[in-house]
């Protein structure tokens, strides 16, 4: 069954919701060491980040260089941040 897109971006946008909501609750966490609750918040924030692209941007469409360019660029931003939070 092919799912219309209409439902597919709404089915996304719950997803996103959920994952603001898991965002919200990991940053009120006090069981967990400081270092994995920002290391979680930013995989979320990076995968939100995908979402909305692929998806509400039409970059699924896009050609591979594109998407390579996406994801790496996502990657490179997150991994700087987690370089500068180490470094304080």
């Amino acid at each position: 069954m092919k799912i219309s897109n209409t439902h597919s971006l709404l089915i996304t946008y719950l997803f996103l919701l959920l994952l603001t909501a898991t965002t919200a609750l990991l940053s009120g966490t006090s069981g967990l060491k400081q270092y994995w609750i920002v290391l979680g918040i930013l995989a979320i924030a990076f995968i939100k980040f995908l979402l909305i692209a692929l998806n509400y941007m039409e970059l699924s469409k896009a050609h591979v260089f594109w998407k390579f360019l996406l994801f790496f660029i996502g990657g490179l931003i997150i991994f700087g941040m987690l370089v500068m939070y180490q470094s304080f």
